[in-house]
């Protein structure tokens, strides 16, 4: 059950295709999308999760979990309450060396997540060194795609650096993702949505129909 301060939203389009493709497929890893970073020097793991955390708080899409009731999916974004359910994992692999890490995270990636109940993302700091650190991230499709994980690993980095140096870390980029369904949700009720459905629909005319359930 999702606190009574938890926002509910519809699925975005490409939310709903993912839904419904992890659904008929049943508990998979299929839309886990994964990479790392590779550090070399020495890093701060308690900055690093503080960094982690602040940015957890800032992207609320981190914070969805999808639900159905009956009456269609939604997605629901629950408040930062309990750190316990938004793990930060450091691993320290000093003495088994960057195959260890690498077999960690193949492991990890591979691993279907519940997206009921979440959180349907993982950071992770690797240390495989004393001066070496992989920094890991896993989130499942239908909360992150790769431009937006780009950005949220730039956030981390652009955190952590200014708690190093003793500074604010000041206000993150990222907007309420209700702006973006709302956005979503005008375009396809507007003018513009049709005329672009009629191009693409009459660019492709001449292909396959696509398959349908």
């Amino acid at each position: 059950m999702s606190d009574s301060s938890a926002t509910v939203l519809p699925l975005t389009a490409g939310q709903a295709g993912i839904w419904y493709a992890q659904d008929l497929s049943g508990p998979n890893a299929t839309f886990h999308a994964a990479a790392y970073l590779d550090i070399a020097g020495a890093v701060d793991t308690g900055l690093f999760t503080a960094a982690m955390r602040r940015v957890v708080t800032e992207a609320e899409a981190l914070r969805a979990r999808f639900a159905d009731e009956g009456s269609g999916p939604v997605q629901v974004i629950e408040p930062v309450t309990d750190w316990s359910a938004q793990p930060v994992h450091v691993v320290d692999l000093t003495g088994e060396g960057p195959r260890a890490a690498l077999d960690w995270m193949w492991s990890d990636t591979r691993t279907p997540v519940d997206v009921f109940e979440g959180p349907l993302y993982r950071f992770a700091l690797l240390k495989v060194a004393p001066e070496r650190f992989f920094f890991y991230y896993r989130y499942h499709h239908l909360v992150m795609d790769g431009f937006g994980a780009g950005l949220v690993a730039a956030r981390v980095a652009e955190v952590y650096t200014r708690l190093a140096t003793g500074q604010d870390a000041a206000e993150g980029a990222f907007g309420p993702l209700r702006e973006l369904v709302e956005d979503e949700l005008a375009y396809r009720s507007s003018t513009q949505f049709g005329a672009d459905r009629d191009f693409w629909t009459d660019r492709f005319d001449d292909r396959p129909s696509a398959p349908r359930l």
